[in-house]
Order: C-alpha cells, then structure tokens, then sequence
C-alpha cells in the first residue's frame, strides 16, 4: 500500500518530516555519535540540529545496534572529559586557574566520565575470588 503524504500543518510537522527521513541514512547516524564521542552531549546536539531529542532517544532504545553505538559513543565522551581534567589539572598547576573553581569542574567532569564508561572510570572494584 503506497505511503500516504501527511498534511504539513505546522513547523513541527515539518521537522518531524525532515528528520524521519534524515534517520533513515547511515551517515545522520554516523555524525550523532561522531560528535557524542567527540564531547557533545545527545540533547545538546538535538538542541542545535533542531531535532526532537525524544524521537531519536526512542529510535535508539528500538535498535540494539544503535544503542550499542550509542554506547561506544559514550565511552569515547568519557575519555574526552579525563583528558580535559588533564588539561584542567595542568592549567591549575601553571597558575593559570583558580585551585577552587577547578576543583568543581574536576568533580563534575570526574562523575559525568565515571557514569559514561563505569568499566573504565567508575569507582566501583570488582574482586574474584
């Protein structure tokens, strides 16, 4: 049965348009986890892409190839945030920002890595016996 064209009634329905076919190419998929790995967060690249967060988190909760690419794009981010607490440590050292102020932005980057990639950054010790 043919695919009925929908009535575009609003702006909404018009990005909605766009984007379902937009997430039927590999490379729409490609550039989100592409620039979640790089250090975006998903819905601050919705937010700038102009694209309904919920949609794609649902589209990627359906698929278990996204979501393991979501995942791996995860993990990435997490070592983007250990190297800017690199940074961040060398900048304090240097004089070059406050002991204080760093110290909160180390926390925060310290949390959101050990929560993206736990294996590797989380607090947490597995011991066998």
């Amino acid at each position: 049965m043919p695919r009925k064209n929908p009535a575009i009634k609003s702006k909404k329905g018009l990005r909605k348009i766009r984007v379902d076919a937009e997430m039927e190419t590999p490379e729409f998929w490609d550039k989100i986890f592409d620039t979640i790995s790089a250090g975006v967060a998903l819905m601050e690249y919705c937010q700038v892409e102009d694209i309904p967060y919920t949609t794609i988190q649902g589209r990627i909760r359906r698929s278990p190839e996204l979501t393991a690419k979501l995942s791996r794009a995860r993990e990435a981010r997490a070592s983007v945030h250990a190297e800017r607490m690199e940074d961040i440590a060398n900048r304090v050292e240097s004089g070059e920002l406050d002991p204080k102020r760093a110290q909160v932005s180390l926390q925060a980057r310290q949390w959101l890595a050990s929560r993206m990639d736990s294996k590797v950054w989380g607090d947490l010790q597995k011991v066998q016996a």
